[in-house]
């Protein structure tokens, strides 16, 4: 099984949350961002004109390049709806009616699930003359094969379908390391099932499978189905 993952217990998000509770002035909007980006000069002024433009939207964040050892950097894929634990802001009101955010795998994914179920847009970015750049992309700390087994077991803790995490894992099969890594995905996600880790209140995972059924939907219908996440990309530019 290996040593226990670094990330496991969300120490980030517990860090993230402390430093949110000093705070003893009036604030709007908090950021959480990794010490490990090189930010496009307009990152903060650009995400936080979205918050502005749009009342509705309560986790925003930007798209994020990784860096390889050669140098060479790539867009990480990501849906416009999702917004990256390394690039988190959020609104107020937004915040403090999803908190508590359960402090375990998959954390980043149920924060923006409980603002969408609670009527808030969540989205990412493209920020104007290129992307922040991730200089120790994810996998870089401890390999890749154990990041894809970590994303298996953060689609557990979100409360993802099984059959949907085999369709993701049939997707990772195309991502380096070819074919290993949706291998490493799945078993990943068994492994949290087998050891019941602890995962999303039902109610929440409820409403993940729900938006997984809209996302099988318009691949299968793209012309029939309903918006995927409509609170999700209503508004965005």
């Amino acid at each position: 099984m290996g040593t226990p993952s670094r990330c496991a217990g969300a120490a980030e998000l517990r860090s993230f949350e402390w430093a949110v509770g000093t705070l003893d002035e009036p604030w709007d909007v908090v950021a959480k961002l990794d010490a490990d980006l090189e930010l496009n000069p307009c990152h903060f002024d650009f995400v936080l004109e979205q918050l502005r433009r749009d009342p509705r939207l309560g986790v925003a964040g930007a798209f994020l390049s990784d860096v390889a050892e050669d140098g060479a950097t790539a867009r990480f894929p990501s849906p416009r709806w999702h917004v990256r634990g390394a690039t988190k802001f959020y609104r107020r009101e937004c915040y403090e009616a999803i908190r508590p955010i359960p402090a375990h795998l998959g954390w980043d994914m149920i924060d923006e699930v409980a603002a969408r179920r609670a009527g808030w847009r969540t989205g990412s970015f493209e920020l104007p003359g290129g992307d922040t750049l991730h200089l120790r992309p994810t996998g870089g700390h401890d390999g890749r094969l154990r990041a894809f087994r970590r994303w298996g077991q953060c689609a557990w803790g979100y409360g993802a379908h099984p059959a949907f995490v085999l369709l993701g894992g049939l997707k990772r099969l195309r991502r380096r390391p070819y074919g290993v890594g949706g291998a490493a995905y799945v078993i990943g996600y068994l492994q949290a099932a087998v050891r019941r880790d602890p995962r999303a209140p039902r109610e929440l995972r409820d409403f993940v499978r729900a938006e997984e059924a809209r996302q099988v939907l318009a691949a299968l219908a793209p012309r029939n189905a309903p918006p995927v996440f409509p609170a999700a990309t209503k508004g965005m530019t």
